[in-house]
């Protein structure tokens, strides 16, 4: 006969952990949005580079409409198939699982926070790189690491949105 399994709790040192991933997970989405903010106050050039650059920004949204209304869908899928595990013995084999019946909706819960995380940095991302381009074109006016810079800043501020949603996403699920 198997031992019963008990939830675990977070005490002591684990929440000394999961403090620090709260404060990395702020740390990063304030220098995610402080980086943003540089970016954006940057040269846009002449009115051809922002005519070109407005027209990106209207295709990189509905691209992202189109796809998010598809990811949805399987998301919604996906989470109701995790709900209908619960009558089945499926979770209880998963790492970390209680055996209870409130597994299943713990990782359906789970999946849609992972999802929408997802989804949120995959915005920022977009947002900013796409307005990030026309500006990097302005500053390979004025040379190769002034375009360098404000390039590998609009990544930077995709990776630390990707940091910050992901830890705060996983802090307030733990």
């Amino acid at each position: 006969m198997p031992a019963e399994r008990t939830r675990y709790a977070p005490s002591g040192g684990d929440m000394e952990i999961l403090w620090i991933a709260i404060v990395a997970a702020l740390v990063a989405l304030v220098f995610a949005v402080v980086a943003a903010q540089r970016i954006l106050g940057e040269d846009q050039g002449d009115e051809t580079m922002r005519s070109i650059a407005d027209q990106i920004q209207v295709g990189a949204a509905a691209f992202l409409r189109r796809e998010y209304s598809f990811i949805a869908v399987f998301v919604v899928v996906v989470a109701v198939v995790l709900l209908l595990f619960r009558d089945l013995d499926v979770l209880d084999k998963l790492p970390g699982a209680s055996g209870q019946l409130t597994d299943a909706p713990r990782f359906a819960i789970a999946y849609v926070v992972g999802a929408i995380a997802s989804a949120a940095a995959g915005y920022v991302g977009m947002y900013i790189a796409v307005r990030a381009n026309v500006r990097t074109t302005a500053k390979a006016r004025e040379g190769l690491n002034p375009a360098l810079r404000v390039a590998f800043s609009s990544g930077s501020v995709m990776g630390m949105t990707v940091v910050g949603i992901s830890l705060g996403s996983l802090a307030v699920l733990y």
